[in-house]
């Protein structure tokens, strides 16, 4: 801190942080593969020949790990901020300049592969679960016996050390207008740049319009040219109704940061963060202010690039033509052609072809927030303040979570509607969509053997229908599609009953609000919503209450009644003791809803209400009579969860007692008695939602769909004491 003048302050800090973790989610000492009969790919990134790890769609947790997460997170950060007076005017100004670096040395991904089983081998109908009457069929213990996983992979992954740099100014005029009013008026102005690969690692999206060089390959215009295929074509895509796909042109290609004239950072400086912000202060009187603000803020971005060409997963191919399971992992060698070695960016636009495409866009937004609040502060009789004030924050430009915009993922609705929506759903339409016709890619040298497209000589018809189907599936994370609304009535009361500087205190706080989201699809390729829904958070909680209260006990020294001035012995017992606590109680947060189609017309609430036994209405004990499995192609119509139904929420209560004792002017001991959750009071789940499991009583306790299993969620009582000396 450097004071230039009476009416001007400097503050200029550099901070550097370094974190750094390393975590296995298994041993790393498993026996190798060979020992339970699998001859596992070379992946030349790890030297231990461990199990694959094995995990299940359903019920049971992953049994066998064989990853490392590590990360290195570091922060360098130069501030320099001014305060300047001049008058009824306080001017505060300056800027930022930081580099953040991230780097994940040793985190390969999984080397030594990965499956995961699910039931679609045991069930009766391997597209679609539960389709006879009162038969919970497919289990994924079967299917781990048999050898049949769902889905696989093993990873050939590189490392990355990424620099992030980011700049701001801002400036802001405090301004006292009069006794009454003050107003707040500031600008701040940010610029992140895009991440930076020390090795150039990172893609930028994908070419879209590129013809790709597969286009002229010798063997795949042959493909096109088989009277054989073209007859299959035409019959297949004469039954849908439509015409054959034109695949005489193939467009489309991975780009590269530092290759072929792109730029090293993987997104475009968005240079569009202007930040202004507008607050004020008004004294209505003596005993009432006014305040309110309005402001936009930007986020730091999210996205650390994307690593295709640099890191590839071979996937296992779990069927050839989606129903009937391949017998790879069951005949001991699960990779025939063994696993995909990174190529970086050599192949240009011919990278990864025939497998699905995960990539960050060049084009992305920084995520903005708008702020907004308008509150009264009242000074009341008895000690007391009343605040009330409306609180909220929009934010826009976010991602969807999770959840990928198909760039190839949206047939015109005018095809398959409304013939795969639940009320209207034609199964031969949606055979006819996985029908099986002639792969143009097979066979083509740019294709490997062991990519999903490159391992059959046929595909599901729908997959030439959509653009890139060199790739399969295209997925763009950095969409700014997201958003999320927070709107809230906030109410406080503080007061003292007596004393200014012991005495007891107690603050009331009541929160009524509501946040609505807009970052998931309901649906995703190959019929992609048009928008992500719009719906209530899965974190929202409409009412939140609290008390807190501090009480300086009635006795001891500065009391005001009992044993006001005790004798030095005495007063080693009675002074200082003080009583704290914090009730709390708030909403539950909503119920989410099985992805399934739901046939009834019944309420999600139970007749009567929620109990243990049906918390969400399981068709009295037998959800197959109600809720259905989406079957092949099936287009989904409920929502994630309901604001109107909600999980088990309990009142909370929390208390301390301390004494302090005075050693010296500068020294004092503190003894603390803390009781966590005092009534030892139960927190539970909210319902089961695999609408697979018949709801039953095991032990006592509930079992099910739809039912509250009585597995504790909060921590029991804790009571814990400490002494802390303070010098």
């Amino acid at each position: 801190t450097h004071v230039f003048s009476p009416t001007l302050v400097g503050d200029f800090k550099l901070s550097f942080t370094r974190f750094s973790d390393k975590f296995p989610d298994g041993p790393l000492s498993t026996p190798s593969p060979s020992s339970i009969g699998l001859n596992m790919p070379y992946v030349g990134t790890t030297t231990q020949s461990l199990l694959p790890e094995i995990s299940f769609n359903e019920l049971y947790p992953q049994i066998v790990g064989n990853h490392v997460s590590a990360h290195v997170d570091q922060t360098l950060v130069l501030n320099a901020d001014f305060t300047k007076s001049a008058g009824a005017h306080t001017f505060e100004f300056g800027g930022q300049v930081s580099r953040y670096n991230f780097g994940n040395p040793g985190d390969v991904g999984r080397p030594n592969g990965y499956f995961s089983f699910g039931t679609g081998a045991t069930q009766y109908n391997p597209t679609s679960r539960n389709t006879l009457s009162g038969i919970n069929d497919g289990n994924v213990i079967a299917d781990l016996l048999l050898g049949y996983p769902d889905s696989g992979g093993v990873d050939w992954n590189s490392t990355l050390y990424e620099t992030i740099p980011y700049y701001a100014i801002y400036g802001q005029d405090n301004w006292r207008v009069n006794n009454r009013l003050t107003l707040n008026i500031g600008m701040r102005y940010s610029v992140e740049g895009g991440v930076v690969d020390r090795f150039n690692g990172l893609n930028r999206g994908m070419c879209l319009t590129c013809v790709n060089p597969i286009t002229n390959d010798a063997t795949y215009q042959s493909n096109l040219a088989s009277a054989s295929n073209i007859a299959a074509w035409q019959s297949a895509y004469n039954t849908l109704g439509v015409s054959s796909p034109n695949l005489s042109t193939v467009q489309g290609g991975i780009l590269f940061t530092g290759a072929n004239g792109q730029p090293r950072n993987a997104y475009n400086v968005d240079w569009s963060n202007w930040a202004p912000r507008v607050g004020f202060a008004y004294r209505l009187n003596d005993k009432t202010v006014i305040r309110g603000g309005w402001g936009w803020m930007f986020a730091y971005g999210i996205e650390a690039g994307t690593t295709s060409g640099f890191s590839i997963t071979t996937p296992y191919i779990s069927s050839l033509n989606g129903v009937t399971p391949t017998d790879y992992f069951q005949g001991g060698t699960p990779y025939p052609s063994g696993a995909e070695k990174p190529v970086g960016n050599s192949l240009g636009l011919l990278t990864n072809l025939g497998n699905t495409q995960r990539l960050d866009f060049p084009q992305r937004k920084i995520p903005r927030s708008t702020m907004l609040s308008l509150g009264i502060q009242r000074q009341l009789p008895h000690h007391t303040l009343l605040s009330v004030k409306y609180s909220g924050n929009h934010a826009r430009a976010l991602r969807t979570e999770g959840v990928f915009t198909w760039v190839n993922g949206s047939l015109p609705l005018s095809f398959g509607y409304p013939e795969l929506q639940q009320n209207n759903y034609n199964p031969t339409l949606a055979s006819e969509l996985s029908a099986q016709v002639p792969n143009p890619y097979y066979g083509v040298s740019g294709v490997p053997t062991n990519s999903s497209l490159g391992s059959s000589q046929t595909v599901s018809a729908v997959n030439l229908l959509v653009p890139l189907s060199q790739f399969g599936l295209v997925g763009d994370y950095t969409n700014p599609y997201g958003k999320s609304e927070f709107d809230s009535l906030q109410v406080k009361v503080d007061k003292r009953m007596y004393g200014t500087t012991r005495g007891l205190t107690s603050q009331l706080a009541y929160t009524y609000s509501k946040t609505m989201v807009k970052n998931t699809y309901r649906n995703g390729w190959p019929w992609q919503d048009a928008s992500p829904i719009y719906e209530v958070a899965g974190y929202d909680r409409t009412n939140v209450f609290s008390l807190t209260g501090e009480w300086d006990l009635p006795f001891g020294k500065g009391a005001r009644y009992l044993l006001t001035n005790p004798s030095r012995p005495l007063g080693l017992l009675v002074n200082n003791w003080r009583l704290s606590g914090v009730f709390s109680d708030e909403s539950g947060f909503p119920v989410g809803v099985p992805n399934v189609w739901y046939t009834s017309t019944h309420s999600f609430v139970p007749d009567g209400g929620p109990t243990m036994g049906q918390w969400m209405y399981n068709c009295n004990g037998d959800p197959k009579a109600c809720y259905t499995s989406r079957p092949s192609w099936g287009q989904g119509n409920q929502p994630d969860r309901i604001g109107y139904l909600r999980q088990p929420h309990i009142a909370n209560l929390d208390m301390s007692l301390q004494k302090s004792f005075t050693i010296t002017e500068s020294k004092r001991l503190q003894f603390r008695a803390d009781a966590m959750n005092l009534t030892n009071t139960p927190l539970f789940p909210g319902p089961s939602t695999n609408t697979n499991s018949t709801p039953k009583l095991v032990d006592g306790r509930w079992q099910g769909f739809g039912t509250i299993n009585e597995f504790q969620q909060n921590f029991p009582r804790i009571i814990q004491l400490s002494l802390k000396l303070y010098f």
